[in-house]
């Protein structure tokens, strides 16, 4: 129940993450996005439906970091400014954003439970603050990376293009070797759910109420 719910929101949230950044493009100069029918919360209009949506739910439902692939091609140079390919980037994880807050909402508003709905949104508010916080890592191959692209010199650009294919092992390194990045991140992820005022002990409940073989 938990595990099947939590995941239903994560896809949902995916497909937003991308359509959002197909909206935006559409909005700022690029309409072939409506021809390759990621104007749709279908997944499998996507580039590539295995990486961008089915991996990713994998990894969530088995506890690890979920890194979607590319789901949508933009025509960076179809659109209008800077600012446009900025906000492309940067609608991603407004998407994700957005869930988060909407989810958290109840939160907000003091009505958390000790009951299994409760776990499921803890545990959802969770996800969605790390897919906010990864996604805006300014790391080749990131939307945080994306945003800043447009507005570096040639010359990085040129080398963030050919490190944008190992972004995945580039954050890898950082979590595996740097235990400052990973308190900066778990610690980014925990404050956003201090605002939300997600209880921790509902977030705790919630995924081991996803990984119930693990107990």
């Amino acid at each position: 129940m938990i595990l099947i719910t939590v995941l239903a929101i994560w896809i949902f949230s995916l497909c937003l993450h991308e359509y959002s950044h197909a909206r935006v493009a559409y909005a700022g100069g690029d309409h072939t996005v409506a021809d390759k029918g990621y104007l749709s919360f279908n997944p499998f209009r996507y580039m590539n439906p295995l990486t961008s949506i089915v991996l990713p739910a994998l990894f969530v439902m088995m506890g690890w970091i979920a890194l979607p692939g590319g789901a949508v091609w933009i025509e960076t140079w179809r659109l209008r400014s800077r600012g446009w390919a900025s906000a492309v980037s940067l609608a991603g994880p407004a998407a994700n954003a957005l869930v988060c807050l909407v989810i958290g909402i109840p939160f907000l508003l003091g009505l958390q439970e000790n009951t299994t709905m409760w776990y499921i949104l803890a545990a959802s508010c969770y996800w969605q603050a790390i897919a906010v916080v990864l996604n805006l890592l300014p790391l080749p191959g990131l939307d945080g990376y994306g945003a800043l692209e447009p507005w570096l010199p040639k010359q990085a650009q040129e080398w963030g293009r050919r490190f944008k294919p190992y972004g995945f092992f580039l954050l890898v390194i950082l979590f595996i070797s740097s235990s400052g990045f990973q308190r900066a991140f778990i610690g980014a992820v925990a404050h956003i759910l201090a605002v939300l005022r997600v209880d921790g002990r509902l977030v705790n409940a919630g995924l081991e109420g996803m990984f119930f073989w693990r107990n």
